[in-house]
Parts: C-alpha cells; sequence; structure tokens
C-alpha cells in the first residue's frame, strides 16, 4: 500500500487520480484477504474524515407528473379492470429502480484518501484511528519506523479490529 500514501506527491492532479485508492483496496481484500491495519508513514497529516462543507449532491431535474391513464373495462367481466401481470399466479414485477429516490454524492476527481476510504469501509465501533509523531518513537528515522511497525504488529496481534496509523515526519514533527 506504500503507493497509496505517496500519490498526494505526485504534481499533477489527474496523476493522482489515475490509481484509484477504492479499487486497488478492494482487490487487496479480494485476492489477498481482510485488511485489518494500515500503516503510513508520512509528512502531513491526511484527513480522516471527508470535510462536509466541501460534499455536493446530485440534483435531478423536477420531472412532470406523468398522466395516467384510465384502464378500460374488459367486456364480460362485470366492468372490473383486468388483473396487473395478466395471468393468475404471475409473479409481481418488482418496482423500477428510480436513481433519483436516493441521495448521491458528486465524486468526479474528488478521490478519498486512505484514511478515509479504509475507515469508511471498517465498521466505526472497532476500528481505530491514531496519529504519532515519529519523534515520539526516535529522533532517528529509521529507528522511528522500526518502533512504530512494532507497536503496530504488536497491536494487530493483540487486538480484535481494525487500526489506521499514520506517523508524521514532515517539518511539523
Amino acid at each position: 500500500m506504500e503507493g497509496f500514501c505517496n500519490s498526494t506527491k505526485l504534481e499533477l492532479e489527474e496523476d493522482k487520480l489515475e490509481v484509484r485508492m477504492m479499487d486497488e483496496f478492494f482487490q487487496i481484500e479480494k485476492h489477498l484477504g481482510e485488511v485489518k491495519a494500515v500503516f503510513g508513514l508520512q509528512d502531513e497529516l491526511e484527513a480522516q474524515a471527508v470535510d462536509a462543507s466541501k460534499v455536493q449532491f446530485v440534483e435531478f431535474p423536477a420531472e412532470p407528473e406523468a398522466e395516467k391513464k384510465p384502464v378500460a373495462a374488459v367486456e364480460g367481466e362485470g366492468g372490473e379492470p383486468p388483473a396487473e401481470g395478466g395471468e393468475e399466479g404471475a409473479e409481481a414485477k418488482a418496482p423500477a429502480f428510480e436513481p433519483k429516490d436516493y441521495q448521491w454524492t458528486v465524486t468526479n476527481k474528488q478521490a478519498r484518501n486512505l484514511p478515509q476510504l479504509f475507515l469508511s469501509c471498517k465498521p466505526k465501533s472497532k476500528t481505530k484511528h491514531e496519529v504519532k509523531k515519529a519523534a515520539s518513537y526516535s529522533s532517528s528515522e529509521s529507528a522511528a519506523i522500526s518502533g512504530a511497525l512494532d507497536e503496530l504488529c504488536q497491536k494487530v496481534q493483540g487486538e480484535v479490529g481494525y487500526s489506521y496509523t499514520q506517523v508524521l515526519f514532515g517539518s511539523g514533527n
């Protein structure tokens, strides 16, 4: 998953969107197994939630109500309209899918980062998101990385649930 964490370092926005994290993440879970923990070594903090003020929803144009046609009575049946579905015992058709009956977000060119994707795919009650500074492990980058990985491995072995840990190495460290 190393490549996912570095996609923010690409220069062009189109390049950042080329590899869709969601597709790659689901393929990993499908072919390799469930992802229980993600560990990110980053220079900058990645937000764990989508900014609600930036979420846009699809607006469907208002449709005029279709006029209902009266059903003609069938002769010889006491003036009752024919039953829907024609024959007796015929299965009732499921209502047609109407996209406007649901709320859809506009996602074009608004990719989620890895923490947002991981945390939205796992049960909230069993998922932890932690942000730690590399300096809390060691002043040496390599020692900080190994210390953070050791801690992550202990968590994964000992806990039931999911974990996303970001270790920050940036100037704000």
